[in-house]
């Protein structure tokens, strides 16, 4: 009996251990979904995208955006390597990662100059150009509400 104590016990620990890891993570989901509805309002009103303008931006948007953040991950993994590697790394192995950081500069620039054409057939060219400077203000934005400790305002969608 004593063991089926345990045994229940630790099922019950388990059971709640993993009750608590679901919240966390849907707690999370949350955050990112409201973030991201953040993103949209803020994008959408900054670029004043009308409907049909939405409908077309968003899929080619997220899928720049997609994109884009690959070869952001891509190039902080190489930074990280660096930073941990830097003084073991042999002349040959520096000169690749400085090859690998030049094509990750370019990979950028190429995925900026087809999206950018992307945008024009979606958009009038002024758009498109605000397109570049609501992402650093939206960045902006987002930072000072982290600074100041304060919440992603609730928006009625």
């Amino acid at each position: 009996m004593n063991i089926l104590n345990k045994i229940m016990k630790t099922f019950l620990l388990i059971s709640s251990m993993f009750l608590a890891l679901q919240n966390i993570s849907a707690q999370n989901g949350q955050r990112l979904d409201k973030l991201q509805a953040e993103k949209i309002a803020f994008f959408t009103e900054e670029l004043s995208l009308t409907k049909t303008e939405a409908e077309k931006f968003w899929p080619v948007y997220n899928d720049y955006s997609n994109r884009r953040d690959k070869i952001n991950q891509d190039r902080k993994a190489l930074y990280q390597y660096i930073d941990k590697n830097s003084s073991f790394m042999s002349e040959q192995e520096v000169k690749d990662a400085l090859a690998k950081f030049i094509l990750y500069q370019k990979q950028e620039t190429e995925l900026l100059e087809t999206f950018n054409r992307k945008f024009l057939e979606i958009l009038p060219p002024a758009k498109v150009m605000k397109i570049y400077v609501t992402e650093n203000k939206f960045k902006v934005y987002i930072l000072r509400l982290i600074k100041d400790n304060r919440q992603i305002p609730s928006r009625d969608y």
